[in-house]
């Protein structure tokens, strides 16, 4: 794997880590009260989330689906 999908999947675990961080806290509720959202935001998927997409589907044959 090159450089620039080893940074991807590095930069995409750190964002998976800190979603399950992130309902852990809420105690797995999938709709924390709006009030909490607005102070506390969900993280956002980061850039490298397509190259991460791309290197699954060329390498692995992996059929990736988003919400």
């Amino acid at each position: 794997m090159d450089d620039a999908a080893q940074g991807a999947f590095a930069e995409f675990l750190l964002y998976e880590q800190a979603v399950y961080d992130f309902y852990e806290a809420y105690g797995w509720n999938p709709s924390p009260p709006l009030e909490e959202l607005v102070e506390s935001p969900p993280p956002t998927a980061p850039t490298a989330t397509q190259t991460v997409i791309q290197v699954l589907e060329d390498q692995c044959g992996v059929v990736v689906v988003t919400e």
